[in-house]
Parts: C-alpha cells; structure tokens; sequence
C-alpha cells in the first residue's frame, strides 16, 4: 500500500503529505526501496520540510577542514542528489550540495547533480 502511494506523488508531491512522505525517506525501519520512492517524490514537493528532509539524506558531515562533504553513493543518497537537482536546485543551501557531487569523482553522483536537459 506505501509503495501504491509513494508511486502517485512521484509526478507532484502535495504539500499536505510532505511531512509523511519525508519521515518514510528518513525511516531505517522501511525498506530501501520505499526510501528511494519518498526521496524522488521529494523534489516533487514545494514543502520546506521536504528540502530539509533531502538536505539531511545527502549531509556526509565535514571534513577535517569544517567543510560539508556528501555520504557515499548509495541508491538513496544518488536518489537525493537527483531530487535536490530536480526540485531545489535554486536554493542556496542545495546549491552548495550539489556543487560537490558535480564535483564528485562518483560518476553516478555526478550525473545526479547535472541539470536536466529538456530537449
């Protein structure tokens, strides 16, 4: 039934389901599958908890030097990376994470981070 809902607010995540949708992406008791699903409905989401949320999936905490850095690639954080890029590429502190998988030398995170191209 979760995956039912997750699939039909892939195209355009309500503002009103934000909160459920970001705690399933957030939750180690759901599968990786359904984190998958709430993280790219995310960057569907015009909901500042949903930035927040994502925000939190690609924190990889700081370097030696006080700087933010991303977690490994996984399906999840390339998931996030791309929801970020898709969603929230205008906001600063997205912009920030997304400069360093641009950045990355993971070619999937890379790739997660470069800007859609509509053709």
């Amino acid at each position: 039934m979760l995956r039912l809902a997750l699939t039909a607010v892939q195209q355009e995540c309500p503002r009103r389901v934000a909160s459920l949708v970001a705690n399933v992406a957030l939750s180690p008791k759901a599968t990786e599958e359904l984190r998958v699903l709430a993280a790219r409905a995310l960057g569907r989401c015009r909901d500042p908890i949903a930035r927040s949320t994502l925000l939190q999936l690609v924190d990889g905490g700081r370097t030696l030097l006080g700087r933010s850095k991303l977690p490994p690639a996984t399906r999840m954080s390339v998931a996030a990376v791309r929801a970020l890029a898709e969603g929230w590429r205008h906001d600063p502190a997205a912009a920030v994470m997304l400069d360093l998988a641009g950045a990355s030398s993971d070619p999937e995170l890379r790739g997660a981070a470069a800007p859609i191209q509509v053709s």
